[in-house]
């Protein structure tokens, strides 16, 4: 994790699946919520494998980062991934370097 120009990145690597969101639904949330983080960019390069715990997981976060009137993006997703993850309409990006523009920070 990483927070530079008003931006959190979060990068997610190995499974986020029922067995492994503990962290990001109570470290990352509570994180979030207290700071008022309004961007959020979820590098998703290096996870391998994703539930429906993990998804929910996601939409949490894509929810608390609205509340705050801020932005979600998703980078690094390959394609298996993307198809996924596309359900919950989080927004995409080919790479943090491209978030960091788009989102002018």
């Amino acid at each position: 994790m990483e927070y530079k120009d008003e931006i959190l990145f979060v990068r997610l690597n190995g499974s986020l699946t029922k067995n492994h969101r503990l962290r990001i639904n109570t470290y990352l949330v509570s994180l979030l919520k207290k700071h008022h983080i309004k961007y959020l960019v979820c590098n998703l390069k290096e996870l391998k494998d994703i539930d429906i715990a993990g998804i929910e997981s996601l939409l949490n976060l894509k929810c608390i980062i609205k509340m705050n009137k801020g932005k979600m993006l998703l980078c690094g997703l390959h394609s298996r991934m993307a198809e996924y993850l596309k359900p919950l309409k989080i927004q995409r990006i080919e790479s943090e370097l491209l978030a960091v523009e788009y989102l002018g920070a």
